[in-house]
């Protein structure tokens, strides 16, 4: 599930789409069948330097 939540993320950002997590969960639910919370999709993000951290 990372893989396919970083591919949507570089997929959309290069098609210049939004590739926040709310998105990438939609597009999950509704095109690949995944219920994926959006906190765990943006820790996912973060922790694969997609988005940059607030420390």
């Amino acid at each position: 599930m990372v893989e396919r939540i970083l591919a949507l993320r570089d997929d959309l950002t290069t098609r210049g789409h939004d590739a926040g997590a709310d998105t990438i969960s939609w597009h999950l639910a509704h095109r690949h069948g995944h219920q994926v919370p959006r906190s765990t999709i943006h820790r996912i993000l973060t922790r694969h330097c997609r988005i940059p951290r607030h420390d």
